[in-house]
This record gives C-alpha cells, sequence and structure tokens, in this order.
C-alpha cells in the first residue's frame, strides 16, 4: 500500500516539525533537563536530524530496539513525542532489529498507517539523498 501525499498535506507535515509547541519542548529538554531519559534522547535527536536535513516529516532513523524496548525507552520515546505534540513519525531505520522495534512501537499505541517517503533537503543531508522509504506510523 502506497500513501499518495498531496503538496498541501506534505506542508501540513512539515508544519508539525516546526510547530511551536514541539520546537518549545526540545528545546527546552536541551537547555534545562539535566538527565534527560533515553527515550527523550532518542526523540530529540530525531527531531534535531529532522531539523538539520529540513526533511517534510518528522523523520526517525533509528528505534529503541533489543533490551531497550524492556526497559522502557520505548515507552519513554512515545512519551517525549506525545508532549512534543508530535502525532506523525515516518521511521526510516534499516536496522537487523526493525520488526521487534516497530512491533514495540505498536505496542505502545502507535499504529502503522503505511509506507510513505521523506524530502530531505539534499544539500543538509550528508549522503546527498533526496528521497528515503519509510514506515508511516500515527499516535
Amino acid at each position: 500500500m502506497k500513501i499518495n501525499i498531496t503538496d498541501e498535506i506534505r506542508q501540513e507535515i512539515l508544519g508539525t516539525l516546526n510547530r511551536d509547541t514541539a520546537k518549545e519542548y526540545f528545546e527546552k529538554l536541551r537547555d534545562t533537563e539535566k538527565n534527560p531519559t533515553r527515550g527523550q534522547v532518542y526523540a530529540y535527536r530525531s527531531w534535531e536530524q529532522s531539523m538539520e536535513d529540513r526533511a517534510d516529516m518528522f523523520e526517525v532513523r533509528a528505534l529503541p530496539w533489543g533490551s531497550q524496548i524492556k526497559d522502557g525507552v520505548m515507552k519513554e520515546f512515545v512519551a517525549a513525542l506525545t508532549a512534543a505534540d508530535i502525532d506523525e513519525i515516518i521511521v526510516t531505520d534499516q536496522s537487523t532489529a526493525l520488526m521487534e522495534s516497530v512491533h514495540a512501537l505498536v505496542a505502545e499505541g502507535a499504529y502503522l498507517e503505511g509506507v510513505g517517503t521523506v524530502t530531505r533537503d539534499p544539500l543538509h543531508d550528508p549522503s546527498g539523498r533526496r528521497e528515503v522509504k519509510g514506515l508511516v506510523f500515527r499516535f
């Protein structure tokens, strides 16, 4: 199943990255949180990378995996995204532990909407890739 994302929807999604709530949350986390949880760090790094890449969706290149799932890192990750008012992400993680991570993400209340493509500004992505395939999740 392929999701056909119109330019209008893509711009709306891009707005989520810059939404004041997300920006405020992640800047506050960066500037004031002395001991962020591992899940918060995953969320922050994803936000920071998405902003740096000028990605048109909130891209997650690495999900918590393995023992981190059992340790509650996925729960912390989802809680951080929710607190930042992020309600949709695209997972482009290509690790071998992806299936375990996807199941853990779904167990935390996310649902797999389908496949999608995130567009990055190639000048800000070291690989020079403009479009990357991924899985779209909603919370």
